[in-house]
């Protein structure tokens, strides 16, 4: 399959992240592909604001769709189409080999996610709440079965739809130790791999919109560690500018004490409602330090872990 991270001629969301993308009911267009994803009425349901299709996720998806990752992954995905005896093209189910995708606060359709899936052919994973699991369930059921329509008229190609057909869900709650350390260190999350390869199991983009907008930093910070891998892992995050001061505790956050290094895509002007960010390790082993701490549980406890604490990110016995 080829990959093109360039194409033009998609429309970006110009509505902040605290509004709403589209109305209930009301079809969104990504990958030429037009969505219909249910929303609940009210925001203040258990599910909380995960319950509505917000402009944030929306942007990220449509930035994900131009190109905004064209520099940032397209040696990744060419090189996991490549066999690595001989450098020629992958005959195999492309599937097997594709580079996977995690999407943190997936909310009620994750549709980076199924971006990814639709225009780049990854392996994806959607994870949220377990509250949020059932409403974002059947709108995946729903994506996937528009998606199956629009193949049986020949108007999607096979390697598309079978990535979007593999997507899948998974609860996680951020504040939940166990599920963050499984995640730190299970299956494909290997911590002490120190050789980063495009064939191995690894998450190698992980993407939010709005996954900070309550202001849950450390909660965010903690799941991110967990998911990005420190040889190769990159995040792609799209946020609303809503204040100044919560922009800067945000950039902070996730670049103090060595973690990750945070770098605005675009021009990120002061005129901008929402910047998307790129993040990776800075360095390699401390990434792998974090994570071994992670998944035996012995990063920061949550005393340490809020806003307003300076300087007292680590690991120990706490």
């Amino acid at each position: 399959m080829q990959i093109d991270f360039s194409a033009d001629g998609f429309d970006f969301a110009t509505s902040v992240g605290y509004e709403r993308a589209v109305g209930d009911g009301e079809p969104i267009v990504l990958c030429g592909v037009p969505l219909v994803v249910e929303q609940t009425r009210d925001v203040d349901d258990d599910g909380g604001t995960g319950n509505v299709l917000w402009a944030g996720g929306v942007q990220l998806a449509r930035e994900l769709e131009r190109g905004v990752a064209r520099d940032e992954l397209k040696w990744r995905l060419l090189l996991a189409e490549m066999d690595p005896r001989d450098g020629r093209r992958k005959e195999e189910d492309h599937l097997r080999s594709a580079p996977r995708a995690i999407e943190l606060g997936a909310g009620c359709a994750g549709l980076p996610g199924v971006v990814l899936a639709l225009r780049f052919g990854m392996r994806v994973t959607l994870t949220e709440h377990p509250l949020m699991i059932p409403t974002l369930t059947r709108n995946l059921e729903s994506i996937k079965a528009q998606v199956n329509a629009l193949a049986g008229a020949g108007s999607i190609e096979e390697d598309a739809v079978n990535a979007v057909n593999a997507i899948e869900i998974r609860a996680l709650d951020w504040g939940d130790d166990d599920a963050l350390a499984e995640l730190a260190g299970g299956p494909g999350y290997q911590a002490r791999s120190i050789h980063w390869s495009p064939y191995d199991p690894v998450g190698v983009l992980v993407v939010w919109a709005d996954a900070g907008y309550r202001g849950d930093n450390a909660l965010l910070l903690r799941a991110a560690i967990a998911c990005v891998s420190p040889c190769g892992g990159i995040v792609l995050a799209c946020e609303a500018l809503r204040s100044e001061t919560v922009t800067r505790t945000f950039r902070r956050r996730f670049g103090e004490c060595g973690l990750f290094v945070v770098e605005i895509l675009g021009e990120g002007g002061d005129s901008s409602e929402t910047w998307t960010f790129t993040m990776r390790w800075q360095r390699k082993a401390e990434g792998i330090k974090a994570r071994e701490a992670m998944a035996s549980k012995r990063y920061v406890s949550k005393r340490v872990m809020r806003d307003e604490d300076e300087g007292s990110w680590g690991w120990g016995s706490e």
